[in-house]
């Protein structure tokens, strides 16, 4: 599921914000080595819009965008994605914000990308913690109900 916000750039090389929720299966990274884990992620894409005559196109720079994982899953689930999807709707203005600042002021050219990340990383964990399993729930395994 994506969703493409624009916002106002002085220069016009980055005009929008993609964002987008999809499900990884985990795994051995082929790019760093790392162990990733199976789950529901949402990244974040700079991106530049473009109509004309009638036609659209959206250009992105290579490494320019973040990702963060939503929530830990062995399986995908359509449902579950669009509830993430509808969850996190309320970040997309804020992060999008943050982003149009960044581009906006050339002055924020020593922007910590950590300091940035991790704020945009909490906006996204804090709505989507009704989907977090409780700790008082109990784990249901071939019918043994296990606590």
């Amino acid at each position: 599921m994506k969703k493409i916000i624009d916002f106002k750039n002085k220069d016009g090389e980055i005009n929008a914000v993609e964002f987008s929720v999809f499900y990884t299966k985990g795994g051995v990274s082929w790019f760093d080595g790392q162990a990733r884990s199976s789950g529901f992620k949402v990244s974040v894409q700079p991106c530049k819009t473009n109509s004309e005559r009638g036609f659209a196109s959206v250009s992105f720079v290579m490494f320019s965008g973040l990702s963060f994982s939503l929530l830990q899953a062995t399986r995908n689930s359509k449902n579950k994605q669009e509830k993430l999807f509808e969850a996190i709707t309320p970040c997309y203005q804020e992060v999008t914000d943050i982003i149009e600042n960044i581009y906006n002021d050339k002055t924020q050219s020593e922007i910590d990308i950590k300091q940035v990340s991790s704020i945009i990383n909490l906006s996204f964990r804090n709505r989507v913690e009704d989907f977090q399993p409780k700790k008082s729930q109990s784990l249901l395994i071939r019918g043994a109900n296990l606590t």
